[in-house]
């Protein structure tokens, strides 16, 4: 199982955003995000898209994701911030809503300030009542698709850009 690739999959949210055309999913964005700052693993785990973490039941993953963000904070990484923009306009495939929206990560690692721009990806099975989140972690479309089958072909999933914005140049 690759757990950075579910790390970063949960991940996400801001107080700037770009607003979807489903105000649920904007609040749940929300919610998320104190969530993540909070280390809530439990109810990131809940806004997860649950095919994302199968087999593992929620409190295995709750167990290895507290595992993974202290490990990361041990060897200096900390995410500080995550920001939404550009969402796609939401659409139905087959009993789904889904759509898309940029997410920019920011992570202080030992050597500076990290910007990465992933997309990310929303998903309600009750017609927008309810959402639950994936971030692509920059895989491809075809990646992404093996892992998830009923993603809709209107979606787009843009490659992955990162660059430091800020480094610090260590003390010899």
């Amino acid at each position: 199982m690759n757990y950075f690739f579910i790390i970063f999959l949960i991940l996400n949210t801001n107080n700037s955003f770009a607003q979807t055309s489903n105000t649920n999913a904007n609040n749940q964005l929300e919610e998320l995000k104190t969530a993540i700052l909070n280390s809530n693993y439990k109810k990131i785990i809940d806004y997860t898209y649950p095919k994302i973490y199968h087999p593992l039941t929620k409190e295995q993953m709750r167990v290895t994701i507290t595992s993974m963000f202290g490990k990361m904070k041990e060897e200096g990484f900390e995410i500080v911030d995550v920001s939404f923009l550009d969402p796609s306009e939401i659409v139905k495939n087959g009993n789904e809503l889904q759509f898309t929206i940029d997410e920019n990560l920011f992570v202080k690692t030992p050597k500076g300030l990290v910007k990465g721009i992933y997309t990310f990806i929303g998903i309600s099975i009750d017609n927008g009542l309810n959402w639950k989140f994936i971030d692509t972690s920059g895989k491809s479309k075809e990646e992404v698709l093996k892992k998830l089958p009923n993603l809709s072909s209107e979606l787009v999933i843009k490659p992955a850009k990162k660059n430091f914005i800020d480094t610090e140049t260590p003390s010899n």
